[in-house]
């Protein structure tokens, strides 16, 4: 009998914590507990994954289970909700800690990113339809991707910049961990730097396939390479993160 998605031992512990959620292209997909979850859900319910209206009562359901876990294991062990209350205190200083992340230069620099990478999909909608067909085919420059698998790549990771950004400068702010290594600021910027590196082959794919574009390929190219520069300095250490399953020899 196939064990249940919460028991299966094949699966690896934590491999969603610091994935780019692309499962389409995960090589992982059946030792991920949250992908067996996401399965077990839309068998049992009959759901359509691909409509938006039930992604949101998808991701609803889930937050549901979250707290009953979250219900469950404080019971366990004996917490009272009511004991870790935050005070106005407490919650006021976790809003200046957000603040104080949103401003900083780096996390300005991804959310003008996305704006900017935002724009640019809105504006060549047409472009987008056709751009396969404006392919330069000779076997000298062939690559393993079409340009509209790099629109794909570029449309996936243009959100993920500025989330996985502030994540990585609010750690910082508020520390919260004893590993120098294997520490969430050091996961979140390993994860952000696959999305910026990612990101920036995809621009230049299609700047070699489309020379029209060349002026906005650079424009979002040099803010990718300034973003991974100001990693490259807030969090040092995250290229020695291991990410449980991805860097640690595990085999899909």
């Amino acid at each position: 009998m196939q064990p249940k998605s919460t028991d299966n031992p094949d699966f690896i512990p934590g491999i969603f914590n610091y994935c780019d959620r692309w499962c389409e292209r995960c090589p992982f997909t059946n030792r991920c507990r949250l992908v067996a979850d996401e399965l077990e859900y839309y068998k049992e319910t009959g759901n359509n994954p691909y409509d938006p209206e039930e992604l949101v009562t998808y991701i609803s359901h889930q937050f549901d289970k979250a707290l009953e876990m979250l219900k469950d294991a404080m019971q366990k062990h004996g917490i009272d909700p009511n004991d870790i209350e935050p005070t106005e205190e407490e919650l006021a200083q976790q809003q200046a800690e957000k603040e104080k992340a949103r401003e900083h230069p780096m996390v300005l620099l991804s959310m003008t990113y996305f704006d900017s990478s935002g724009d640019f999909m809105k504006a060549h909608p047409e472009w987008l339809e056709t751009i396969d067909e404006e392919m330069v085919e000779e076997p000298a420059r062939a690559v393993p991707f079409s340009v509209s698998d790099a629109l794909d790549t570029i449309n996936w990771y243009h959100g993920m910049v500025p989330a996985k950004a502030n994540r990585v400068i609010h750690n910082d702010i508020d520390p919260g961990f004893d590993d120098p290594i294997q520490n969430d600021k050091n996961g979140s910027a390993k994860v952000l730097s696959i999305c910026l590196k990612n990101s920036i082959g995809a621009w230049s794919h299609i700047m070699e396939h489309t020379p029209s574009l060349e002026d906005e390929c650079i424009t979002h190219l040099a803010m990718l390479q300034k973003i991974l520069k100001m990693l490259d300095k807030e969090a040092p250490d995250y290229p020695q993160f291991i990410r449980p399953g991805f860097d640690d020899g595990s085999k899909p």
